[in-house]
């Protein structure tokens, strides 16, 4: 009884054709994928803000939120040593940070990079951060300072009104 095997020209066959498989699947991956992370992009600047302000509080030390508005990152730093602490966070490919609004600020944020301050009592002034995605689509991430929560807002007059009335609130005080 003769046993049939397989030779190395089919084995190295079935490689390749199982390599061109897996990159075809690759390839329609990476749009739904990207998708689905971009759509998920204020959670994520959520979840940064929150680890930002616990290790601040585990720490017992300030830090600084810095908002890299070229370079479409969110870093977090020693403001002792310049270190950077924790892995930055860089925008999905086709967003990118618009403008930047801090409470006590009476400009925004455009060009530069931006510092928002925490202390160890993982405190933070209001930001907010206006992120622009593909197709043009536009949303405003508001972070309440006191609390770290946050909500979308989806017009530049209700962030206008907002900052304006954190103004006058901090004038008086």
């Amino acid at each position: 009884m003769k046993r049939r095997a397989f030779t190395l020209i089919e084995l190295a066959a079935v490689m390749a054709i199982l390599a061109v498989i897996a990159a075809a699947v690759a390839i329609n991956m990476r749009g739904p994928i990207s998708r689905a992370r971009a759509r998920d992009l204020p959670g994520e600047i959520r979840h940064f803000d929150y680890i930002t302000r616990a290790s601040a509080q585990s720490m017992d030390q300030d830090l600084k939120l810095l908002i890299d508005i070229p370079g479409g990152r969110l870093r977090r730093l020693d403001p002792m040593t310049a270190t950077e602490i924790g892995r930055p966070m860089q925008l999905p490919t086709g967003w990118r940070i618009d403008q930047v609004r801090i409470a006590g600020s009476d400009e925004p944020i455009r060009r530069e990079s931006a510092v928002i301050a925490c202390s160890p009592a993982g405190l933070t002034p209001t930001y907010a951060l206006k992120l622009t995605g593909p197709q043009d689509r536009t949303t405003w991430l508001l972070v309440a300072g006191l609390t770290g929560e946050s909500m979308e807002v989806n017009n530049d007059d209700s962030i206008e009104e907002i900052f304006q009335t954190l103004s006058q609130g901090h004038d008086a005080g």
